[in-house]
C-alpha cells in the first residue's frame, strides 16, 4: 500500500518527454576522466541532433563531426538555441605558408 501511495505522488508531477527530428539536444555523461576535479566538470556535452525515434524511450543522435550513437530520454535535454548547430565540414584545402 505504501508504495502505490508513492507512486501516485511521483505520478502528479511526472510529464512524458518527447523530441521531435531535428531537435537539438544536450546529452548528459557525468563521468570524469582520472585525476580531474568534479567541482569544475560539465555534466551536459553538446549540441546534438536527433536523427531517428527508435522508439518512445531511445533516440538516435548525431554530433557535429557526424558520430552517431543510441540514447535513452533520460540523458537528452532540449537545447533552446539552434546557432550552436554548425557541423564541421571536412576541408581539403592546403595551408597557408
Amino acid at each position: 500500500m505504501f508504495s502505490l501511495m508513492q507512486k501516485k505522488l511521483y505520478d502528479r508531477k511526472a510529464t512524458q518527454r518527447h523530441f521531435e527530428m531535428e531537435d537539438l539536444v544536450y546529452l548528459y555523461n557525468p563521468a570524469i576522466k582520472p585525476g580531474l576535479s568534479r567541482k569544475f566538470s560539465k555534466p551536459c556535452t553538446g549540441p546534438y541532433k536527433v536523427t531517428v525515434k527508435i522508439s518512445d524511450l531511445n533516440y538516435k543522435i548525431i554530433d557535429k563531426k557526424s558520430r552517431k550513437q543510441v540514447v535513452h530520454i533520460n540523458r537528452l535535454k532540449r537545447a533552446h538555441d539552434p546557432n550552436f548547430w554548425k557541423p564541421k565540414v571536412a576541408n581539403a584545402s592546403s595551408k597557408k605558408a
